[in-house]
């Protein structure tokens, strides 16, 4: 009996390595690394937590950026298996956290004000910032050719796919 639970335990423990591409690290799927990664300028520290997320049981994932710049750089952890969308989301948190995109974000969350747009955690504008450019990314995997519904149903969500369209890999995709 104590066997069998030991070995359940260690069936268990492979199998969540298994999903790692070392300590902590997961694998990432092709749409991370050959979408969003360029789209932001590169990599970024990406870990997998199998514990529980200090902001309560149903929550996803944490970016986090360092309180100084020589400390490293803003990076995620994942406290459940990520989707694709929960990468793009967490991408655009990294990317206001790093300042590279601050006018177009300022865009954005003026025009989620502006109609008075909520997402699910409330007017929070960095959430609202975050929503807009993963709703972007998913749009590009149809090209951009849904932008104008996705615009009507996350204002300022136009702006993140016009910023995209600058930056590869879509930049070669603009006037398609």
């Amino acid at each position: 009996m104590v066997h069998e639970v030991a070995l359940r335990m260690l069936n268990s423990l492979l199998s969540a390595l298994g999903k790692l591409d070392g300590p902590g690290k997961p694998k990432l799927p092709k749409f991370v690394t050959d979408t969003i990664f360029p789209a932001i300028g590169g990599s970024y520290p990406i870990n997998r937590s199998y514990g529980f997320s200090p902001l309560g049981p149903n929550n996803t994932a944490i970016t986090s950026a360092p309180l100084r710049p020589e400390q490293g750089d803003t990076s995620t952890t994942f406290y459940k298996e990520p989707t694709d969308y929960t990468f793009a989301h967490e991408a655009g948190h990294l990317l206001d956290n790093r300042g590279t995109a601050s006018k177009m974000f300022a865009d954005v969350s003026s025009k989620g004000a502006q109609r008075n747009f909520h997402t699910d955690v409330g007017d929070n504008p960095d959430e609202y910032n975050a929503e807009a450019f993963a709703k972007a990314l998913m749009s590009s995997r149809q090209g951009f050719k849904d932008s104008t519904n996705v615009e009507k149903r996350f204002p300022g969500t136009i702006d993140v796919i016009r910023w995209l369209q600058t930056r590869p890999p879509f930049i070669t995709q603009k006037g398609q």
